[in-house]
């Protein structure tokens, strides 16, 4: 429960700990223990002897995460983090030898009691934490007390509010601790490995952490990755974000390596009822020749004809692409039909309008996977790529069309066309509740990505095929990458576009 009464010493705290269940006392360990981490975050480039081994301060940051993804899960789930907590508070303390300095022992001793679901862990963690942030302050009896106000403020918060607030409520008694944060994410800019570390810690201090799911899942990497060091461990969180973003762009057909040509390929899944596919796209067929045929506002140039040409063609067979490029149309014409009048609202085009919805409605019908993936778009919000995101789409377009057969690369050039135009229009048949017209994502951000979060994935399977002397080509050389580096940055890409990690 929170706490209604001000405290203001370390008696009263603990007496407040000791009615409180297991969770909320994991909460403020785990808070009092990020307080600990800038203290070790700065020794991963603070000296040749302390970068030498980096495991206790792996093991930190692996012990300390799993004490929030434990507070914020029901009491059945959390039995699945009892060995990885195990693994972590051992490598930590198996690690910690007296190379370390006097402060780097006490953060990672909050590590160590943040493991703990204990009202005596948490009162630990946060002496522990008023110890360590004060070692290399300028005034360290005021960084102590910073401290302790801030474990003592989170004593009126409930979980996950506790996590939604500032970690420093006055960060201008910690400055030498912002100091080796922003040392550390400097660091992290340049060395991949910690670059996760980087922007989870962030979150924590802007109140804005990232995606539990994602956290349990890195928390959760199998023991023998934590123990192969860094770099295996941030190769694994790149592949916890392929397989997310996989999982949040569903598409139903199977992306896979053609073996006669090496490259990507999009097999679709099986029409259920091919006549009545057929019969559905013959009449969008038909209303599509009337509308052309007469004075209806359409051109054979238009895009939305371009778009019905193509899911009456090479899509036929493709009850997912088909659906996708008839939903893009359906809400296209929509608009121009009832909101900017671009179109005449006559007989033929309100005829076109429902037959491409008709269609729409008939495929979902026919196929629960695309029903159940249109659903997922639906409930999808996006965020404005920066112009660097543009750029590096810009730069990866002839290397996703090098390493796909087509029709797989003509769709990228589709694709990544409208991703990198303005956004106009709707792609729903009917309202989408509570998400703005311009938030929701269009086809093609939508394909491109649920392809790119499968690529990333097979490319860990075959990364040689993918990384050789061929594609390592030109296109590759000015961005200074492996192909198996730039799918991990579209991945980021993926996650900042369709807001995972908020």
């Amino acid at each position: 429960m929170n706490n209604s009464v001000e405290i203001t010493s370390q008696d009263q705290f603990k007496d407040w700990l000791e009615q409180q269940p297991a969770e909320i006392c994991q909460a403020i360990a785990c808070r009092a223990s990020l307080r600990s981490l800038p203290e070790l975050m700065r020794l991963t480039d603070h000296n040749p002897i302390f970068r030498a081994d980096t495991t206790m301060i792996l093991a930190s940051l692996r012990a300390t995460l799993l004490s929030g993804v434990s507070s914020m899960r029901p009491p059945p789930d959390r039995s699945e983090l009892g060995s990885a907590f195990s693994a972590a508070t051992s490598a930590a303390r198996s690690a910690h030898s007296e190379a370390f300095s006097s402060t780097s022992s006490v953060a990672d001793s909050g590590a160590d009691h943040a493991a703990a679901a204990t009202y005596s862990s948490a009162f630990s963690a946060t002496r522990s934490a008023a110890h360590s942030v004060s070692h290399s302050a300028a005034a360290p009896a005021l960084a102590a007390d910073s401290a302790l106000s801030a474990a003592y403020a989170d004593t009126t918060l409930q979980i996950p509010n506790m996590f939604h607030a500032q970690l420093w409520p006055n960060p201008t008694e910690i400055g030498h601790l912002l100091r080796y944060l922003e040392e550390f994410r400097i660091h992290a800019s340049k060395h991949a490995e910690w670059a996760f570390w980087a922007e989870w810690y962030q979150g924590f201090v802007d109140g804005k952490p990232l995606d539990w799911e994602l956290q349990r899942r890195v928390a959760v990497i199998d023991d023998a990755i934590w123990e192969q060091g860094p770099e295996a461990v941030a190769a694994a969180i790149d592949k916890v974000k392929a397989e997310m973003l996989s999982e949040k762009l569903p598409m139903a057909e199977i992306i896979e390596v053609n073996p006669d040509t090496g490259k990507f390929r999009a097999v679709p899944i099986p029409i259920q009822n091919q006549p009545h596919m057929s019969a559905l796209l013959n009449q969008v067929e038909d209303a599509l020749e009337d509308c052309l045929g007469g004075h209806n506002g359409l051109r054979e140039t238009a895009g939305d004809v371009r778009k019905l040409n193509r899911a009456l063609g090479k899509y036929r067979e493709d009850p997912q692409n088909a659906e996708l490029t008839l939903s893009t149309v359906a809400g296209s014409l929509r608009r121009q039909i009832h909101e900017s009048r671009e179109l005449p609202d006559n007989e033929d085009n309100l005829a076109l309008l429902s037959t491409v919805e008709d269609a729409v409605r008939g495929i979902r019908a026919e196929h629960p996977d695309v029903e159940e993936n249109r659903l997922k778009r639906a409930s999808l919000a996006v965020q404005e790529l920066p112009e660097e995101d543009k750029a590096l789409l810009r730069d990866a377009l002839p290397v996703l069309e090098e390493l796909s057969d087509d029709p797989l690369g003509e769709d990228f050039s589709e694709d990544f066309e409208e991703m990198l135009s303005p956004r106009l229009h709707n792609d729903a048949v009917g309202p989408v509740p509570d998400l703005p017209e311009c938030a929701k994502p269009l086809m093609g951000e939508y394909r491109a990505f649920s392809r790119i979060s499968k690529f990333a994935l097979l490319m860990e399977k075959g990364a040689k095929i993918f990384d050789s002397k061929e594609i390592k080509s030109a296109r590759l050389a000015h961005l200074g990458y492996t192909v198996t580096q730039l799918f991990t940055q579209l991945v980021q890409i993926g996650w900042r576009l369709f807001e995972v990690l908020l």
